[in-house]
């Protein structure tokens, strides 16, 4: 069977495979927001739709509130 994926997508999917316990989902959680983030803007944008950017932001600033360690933004 072919593979459709390149190898960078192939890498950024096996991100929500990973661990069962908590301490390990905290550290993959940062990569994995970002990596959604990035596919949710391209799907909207493919779609003509426009991307939430407010409601990413806020579920970014409620994850950090609750001890998640991930980026405010996507950009920084």
């Amino acid at each position: 069977m072919k593979n459709l994926l390149d190898k960078q997508k192939q890498q950024d999917l096996l991100l929500y495979f990973g661990s069962v316990e908590r301490d390990d989902i905290a550290a993959a959680l940062a990569q994995e927001i970002d990596v959604f983030a990035v596919d949710a803007c391209e799907a909207c944008r493919r779609w003509g739709m426009v991307y939430p950017h407010a409601i990413e932001t806020d579920i970014r600033a409620y994850l950090t509130g609750q001890g998640f360690a991930v980026k405010l933004t996507a950009e920084g």
